[in-house]
């Protein structure tokens, strides 16, 4: 709502990362992100945002998946059997460390996080080969 700077971003934006699809979404789902905070709203309502209000989370998602993706790259580049999905722990990425600050692991439903997390690191790792296949 535009008159008020209110954002309902749903299920768009989420704490600590949006669930993931298939990686044909992915790239989709990164615009959305940006267009999003584009929007520089006051507030944002989340379906899954716990306690925030604000457009942090989004630029938290932002930074999830920037992060994972320079992770992946990262990888593929040194170590990693390519036949492989990359997981969180081949790049020693707990889902502790993907919290937002100031937001602990009881804030989330961990069990279904844990695999959302590797469930979008995978799909980034699927998506970093498809873009750069040599890395």
């Amino acid at each position: 709502i535009p008159e008020l700077r209110l954002l309902i971003a749903g299920d768009a934006a989420e704490l600590p990362m949006p669930f993931v699809g298939e990686r044909s979404e992915l790239p989709r789902l990164r615009q959305s992100l940006d267009e999003m905070l584009d929007l520089d709203p006051l507030t944002v309502l989340y379906c899954h945002g716990g306690d925030i209000h604000s457009a942090d989370l989004i630029r938290h998602n932002i930074w999830y998946f920037d992060e994972a993706e320079r992770r992946c790259r990262h990888i593929l580049g040194h170590r990693f059997d390519e036949r492989q999905d990359i997981t969180p722990e081949a790049l020693e990425w707990p889902l502790e460390a993907v919290l937002p600050p100031g937001t602990t692991l009881a804030d989330v439903d961990f069990d279904f996080y844990c695999r959302s997390h590797k469930r979008a690191v995978a799909a980034v790792g699927r998506w970093v080969r498809a873009v750069s296949p040599t890395n």
